[in-house]
């Protein structure tokens, strides 16, 4: 999150938190130093309390404004401006845009991002930090946001693809095996594993993927495909393949 407020910051925004007590208002503050020099960008908040009666009556504050005050009764609430016109994309900063919870996978490493606005996209504590598509082979089927990600001054990350491909399988790992997800997660990454297409979100599976989650897919493709479908690890030269009814998939169960 500060990251975040920081980039705006630095892009001449105003970053402003409305919350039920407390206006927020995020800027850089300046302070001298042992040395006799000035350090001019140290993160701060000024702090003032929230009087939605004067608020009502000052004639400074937009239509806009006033709109997130009501709403910080029971949210805090987040406005981003700047005095004169910017194009900025908000999509790259999750914690202002808020996606859909039914489009979120949360575990403890992260999210997985459902929505095709995602696609492809890394992100980290929810700040956008490449695309990793097919450009870039092996790109990301699904959006992700790391929790627990290092990134660089420049907002970069600082994991390797090897990182963020065992990552993404860990996550996948807990979700799929979680005994209150449903069958809309298993179906979702199935329908990667599905795809012959080398992909970020499942290039460690064979490695990582736990039994009790292979046999979870396994059971649902089975579940999809007719009882005499024949299904094969498409990796294997010994395989023969069965017209009509045979369907890859890249897990072996042992």
């Amino acid at each position: 999150m500060k990251v975040g407020i920081l980039a705006l910051l630095r892009d001449d925004m105003k970053v402003t938190y409305y919350t039920n007590k407390e206006i927020w208002k995020w800027c850089f503050h300046s302070y001298p130093l042992p040395d006799g020099n000035w350090n001019h960008n140290v993160l701060s908040v000024k702090l003032a309390p929230y009087a939605p009666r004067k608020a009502l009556e000052d004639p400074n504050i937009d239509d806009d404004i006033r709109t997130a005050r009501r709403s910080a009764n029971k949210h805090t609430t987040v406005i981003v401006d700047r005095a004169h016109s910017f194009d900025v994309n908000f999509e790259n900063y999750l914690f202002l845009v808020r996606p859909k919870s039914d489009e979120v996978l949360s575990t403890e490493w992260g999210s997985i991002l459902l929505s095709k606005d995602y696609r492809w996209k890394v992100f980290v504590k929810g700040i956008f930090v490449e695309e990793r598509g097919v450009r870039d082979p092996p790109a990301l089927y699904y959006g992700v946001d790391f929790s627990r990600a290092a990134l660089n001054r420049d907002r970069q990350s600082l994991m390797t693809r090897g990182e963020v491909a065992s990552t993404i399988v860990r996550m996948w790992n807990s979700l799929i095996t979680a005994e209150t997800q449903g069958d809309k997660i298993v179906g979702a990454y199935l329908q990667i594993m599905l795809k012959k297409v080398e992909s970020l979100d499942t290039a460690m599976v064979g490695e990582l993927l736990s039994r009790k989650a292979a046999e979870r897919l396994l059971a649902q493709l089975r579940a999809m495909y007719p009882a005499d479908a024949f299904f094969y690890f498409d990796q294997d030269e010994t395989a023969s393949e069965v017209p009509h009814i045979s369907h890859s998939f890249s897990i072996w169960l042992f």
